[in-house]
């Protein structure tokens, strides 16, 4: 049996609007008195104000946690000088955010309207590394196009919805995330979180985890803007070659490495003969679709190890490590029968 013989009950209002209800009771058999009631009613909004505070100051705390947790991801996102390094660092502070179990970057490339699937942490990540797949109706695109993160609530279901493609899924969890990531409403890919946990990406996680989409989506503009301004200084624009300069940067290194070991190492010149009279009869453009064919056959006819690059014109250089001149006789060989046979219309 209930003990208490009387209650007072008084709603407690914040700014107008009913907050709760405080409930005082006694075991006495005695009523509350008319006194009892107004100093009861006093005393509701010192209980407001104190729950205001404390409120108050909960949220403070929090949005300092918030902001210690997006100042790391920032800093550890501003040191990042490639992709890889840029989905490190977001998925690092992902972690911190929310729970986090599954995670993959989507690079998204508008000519072909495909992305790609180039980091995969979680299970089954063996199994989505390097995959592709074309724009359709599935989360990743959805919110990609959207420019919006994906599903509602964070709340997945393996059954009925798809996040890459039919046929090419992440594990079954019950949270999962697609953050579009934009680079001035330039689509750069997404970031695809996922959680064994319930409700891990809440409204207060959501939005942290955009704001850190936002700022991942810049570094990763960065990131390719520095790997483009790299390739043009050490690339040959039409043939897409190691340059001159690169050339004998990376000749030096072998030099000296071949020096070091003691092992052979040869150097191939190759030039067309008479091309001159190519430019002349068709024209430059098709001059540079005859230098662009001798460039992929050097490409596909050399080893990894080696390094082939347009020197100038139509002279080609290629360096082999640890290959003596009759091995680099037959590399030469190869490649002028195969452009022989090689028929320009």
């Amino acid at each position: 049996a209930c003990p208490v013989r009387s209650v007072c009950a008084v709603p407690v209002f914040e700014h107008g609007a009913l907050r709760g209800v405080r409930v005082l009771d006694r075991i006495d058999d005695r009523p509350f008195t008319a006194t009892e009631q107004k100093l009861i009613e006093q005393a509701a909004p010192l209980t407001a104000r104190t729950v205001e505070n404390e409120r108050f100051f909960v949220q403070l705390e929090r949005t300092k946690v918030e902001q210690g947790t997006l100042y790391r991801a920032a800093d550890a996102l501003g040191s990042a000088v490639s992709e890889q390094d840029v989905v490190e660092a977001g998925v690092g502070s992902a972690h911190e955010i929310a729970s986090v179990d599954f995670a993959a970057f989507t690079a998204f490339e508008e000519g072909s309207d495909a992305h790609h699937l180039r980091a995969v942490s979680g299970d089954e990540a063996d199994r989505l590394i390097g995959r592709s797949f074309r724009q359709n109706s599935g989360l990743v695109s959805m919110a990609l196009r959207n420019r919006h993160p994906l599903p509602y609530r964070g709340e997945y279901d393996a059954s009925c919805q798809t996040v890459f493609e039919k046929g090419l899924r992440p594990p079954a969890m019950p949270s999962l995330i697609v953050l579009p990531l934009l680079s001035h409403e330039r689509p750069l890919g997404t970031l695809v979180l996922g959680s064994n946990q319930p409700g891990a990406f809440d409204e207060a996680a959501r939005g942290l985890l955009e704001v850190l989409a936002s700022h991942m989506a810049v570094s990763l503009s960065n990131a390719r803007m520095v790997r483009t301004l790299e390739e043009q200084a050490t690339t040959d624009g039409l043939t897409g070659l190691l340059n001159k300069r690169a050339l004998l940067d990376t000749a030096e290194q072998m030099l000296s490495s071949a020096r070091r070991f003691g092992r052979p190492l040869s150097v191939l010149i190759t030039d067309i003969d008479l091309f001159k009279r190519v430019n002349d009869t068709y024209g430059h453009d098709v001059g540079d679709e005859v230098i662009k064919e001798l460039a992929n056959i050097h490409q596909q006819a050399k080893r990894t190890t080696d390094a082939v690059a347009r020197f100038g014109g139509e002279e080609f250089v290629t360096i082999c490590e640890q290959t003596d001149s009759e091995g680099a006789l037959l590399l030469a060989e190869r490649i002028r029968s195969e452009f022989a046979r090689t028929t320009f219309h």
